[in-house]
């Protein structure tokens, strides 16, 4: 990007008869500075591989490129091509987190969907990056890669969300049943949140993600864009023998005066249920939204598998009218796109819900559980 300049001094001398000297007319001409920055506005309506910005290859020049996307996407590459190693990019989410049309950008890392020299790198212990609306990520080109270099929040780590439970905050858990338990576990190395069933056919925990306490209904839609994201695995998945139903997400389960019966069908819910029977026969990962016990279901078509992480992300646009899902079946590397709810979200000042998961027994009395990680941007009063 040029950007341009004059004297304020006006000259009214004549030009010199030699040309190499400086006269009015050069004083007083545009004088031309590059290698700064440049701004590039683009409003991609779906998901980009190898995107081309058009931003500058020059490692003089920041390129901020504003997007303002009018569906929520992925992004799996940035072109590099010519780029000089150094060079920086700003990607910003340009969406306005108050209004109904904004939505969440996610940059997948190590997405084999673009070419090698294209994508975002992968780093040890690293999250998905979501891009919230307002909010920015700023890559440099590493002569092999973008590594991921600063942003609005820290997106190589944990801490790339407000609360992420159990890595950052400990989280908390209530249950009924006996031998029912909710705590944290290492497992392979990583801290998980682990909710048992205990021995008892109707036993239930609810493990809370706020990282505060149980009981708390912290998130209220309409009250700006927030997202939650979770991943959970079973060791053993339902069977008719072994019943259970499973939540994760945003979810009323764990609010006040609630029973084990109420706890296994929340009344409100952005989220996700496992239910083996819960659309007619199929045992699949289902999208949910329910206010006032009123609900919404679609069916992702993935059917869990013993010890298989799932991750699953909901965002809420700004006035609560509309829930994006967005689901990963490869620990998070990998992003699909579901089925977008407009109807039946809680999104009243009676309707709150906050980072849960609850596992609950219908059949058999061997013990199961649910293991999860859940982060939480932008929940509002949670934090």
């Amino acid at each position: 990007m040029a950007i341009s300049l004059k004297h304020a001094y006006t000259s009214t001398k004549g030009d010199p008869a030699d040309t190499g000297l400086v006269g009015k007319t050069k004083w007083n001409d545009e004088h031309v500075l590059t290698g700064l920055a440049e701004l590039l506005t683009l409003s991609p309506a779906a998901s980009q591989n190898d995107y081309a910005t058009g931003a500058a290859t020059d490692i003089q020049v920041t390129s901020l490129v504003n997007l303002t996307p009018s569906a929520s996407i992925r992004i799996t590459g940035i072109s590099s091509t010519s780029m000089t190693t150094g060079k920086r990019i700003i990607v910003r989410n340009g969406g306005d987190p108050a209004a109904a049309g904004c939505y969440v950008i996610i940059l997948e890392r190590a997405s084999t969907s673009s070419s090698a020299a294209n994508r975002i790198a992968q780093v040890s212990g690293s999250w998905p990056i979501f891009i919230m609306p307002g909010e920015e990520v700023v890559l440099m080109w590493n002569g092999t890669n973008w590594s991921v270099v600063g942003g609005t929040r820290n997106f190589n780590g944990p801490s790339c969300f407000d609360t992420m439970s159990p890595h950052v905050t400990q989280g908390s858990s209530w249950f009924v049943g006996t031998g029912a338990l909710g705590g944290q576990n290492n497992v392979n190395g990583s801290l998980w949140l682990r909710a048992r069933t205990g021995t008892t056919t109707t036993g239930i925990c609810v493990t809370s993600g706020s990282g505060i306490y149980a009981y708390v209904r912290a998130y209220y839609a309409g009250r700006g864009a927030g997202l939650c994201f979770t991943k959970v695995y079973w060791p053993n998945i339902s069977t008719v023998a072994e019943e259970y139903r499973s939540y994760f997400g945003l979810t009323s389960g764990d609010q006040p005066g609630y029973t084990g019966a109420d706890a296994s069908n929340p009344t409100d819910v952005i989220g996700w249920v496992y239910d083996r029977l819960g659309l007619g026969t199929s045992i699949r990962q289902i999208t949910r939204t329910t206010s006032s016990a009123t609900q919404t279901l679609t069916d992702t078509g993935v059917a869990p598998s013993d010890n298989v992480a799932f991750a699953g992300v909901v965002f809420i646009n700004g006035d609560g009218s509309r829930v994006d899902f967005f689901y990963s079946t490869d620990g998070g590397l990998t992003w699909t796109i579901g089925t977008s709810h407009t109807t039946y979200i809680p999104a009243t000042s009676a309707r709150g819900v906050s980072p849960t998961g609850i596992i609950a027994k219908t059949a058999g009395t061997t013990d199961r559980s649910m293991y999860q990680q859940t982060g939480a941007i932008n929940m509002g009063g949670m934090l």
